[in-house]
Parts: C-alpha cells; sequence; structure tokens
C-alpha cells in the first residue's frame, strides 16, 4: 500500500473515520490533518459513514459538553447510510480480511461512494483491495 499523505489529498471526496473526528474533538490531532478535515468541510468533499456518526456519538469518554461538540461537528458531515450495496460489499470485506463489521461498513462505504478513506488506524483497513487511505 503506498502511503497517501493528508498533503496529497486536499480537494479531494474524502470520506473520515470514527477516529479521526474523535481525534479532534478531544484536539490531539497534527496540524496537517486538522487543516485537511476543515478544508474538506469547508468544500463539502466530506462525508461519514452512518455508523462513524454512531461510534462518536457512542464514545464512551463523552462529558456533556463534549457530547455537545460531537454533535455539532456532525452536523457538517453528510452521513452515507448502509444500503443493501455496502452491506454486501462488507459482507465481502469481511470474509476476506476477517475485518470486525463496523470496519467492514466503513470501507465498504468508502469503496462505493469512490472516496479515500481518512483513518488513524490503517491496520484496521491496510488488507482491503481497492481501497483508498490516508494514514494519519
Amino acid at each position: 500500500m503506498a502511503k497517501i499523505t493528508p498533503e496529497s489529498v486536499v480537494g479531494q471526496p474524502l470520506l473520515f473515520d470514527s477516529n479521526i473526528l474523535i481525534l479532534h474533538l478531544r484536539y490531539a490531532l497534527d496540524d496537517s490533518t486538522t487543516k485537511l478535515l476543515d478544508t474538506a468541510v469547508q468544500n463539502k468533499l466530506a462525508v461519514i459513514s452512518v455508523i462513524t456518526r454512531s461510534e462518536v456519538l457512542a464514545w464512551s469518554r463523552h462529558t456533556d459538553e463534549s457530547l455537545e461538540a460531537a454533535q455539532s461537528l456532525l452536523a457538517n458531515f453528510d452521513s452515507i447510510p448502509v444500503d443493501n450495496q455496502i452491506a454486501d460489499a462488507a459482507a465481502q470485506i469481511r470474509r476476506s480480511v476477517n475485518s470486525k463489521l463496523p470496519d467492514a461498513l466503513i470501507a465498504a462505504t468508502a469503496l462505493e461512494a469512490q472516496r479515500t478513506l481518512v483513518t488513524a488506524n490503517v491496520r484496521d483497513f491496510e488488507k482491503i483491495a481497492g481501497l483508498a487511505l490516508v494514514a494519519v
């Protein structure tokens, strides 16, 4: 897998993984990834899977303030629902690389939407054929 840097995908349609949004909420993203996220949101090039939305809202360390911040952040993204095509692709991914169902659904969403996936956990996705990844 070739390493794709955040700087190299500015201006491209992107799908953000849950961990990127949680890191953003914790002010723990590096500058280049923060810039990528901000630019993608401003240019309407950032989307998420409904799985990401659920994972961000379910994060176990939320305070009342961080949950409110998460809801505000999520309002900036269109959420792609899981349809039969994504569900079937996720099942194929699970069978082929033995990934967890949420990761397979997020990857399938990126593949079906023809988006590069931005993640802080490349290990969960690196074996998935055809998936373009920005690993931060």
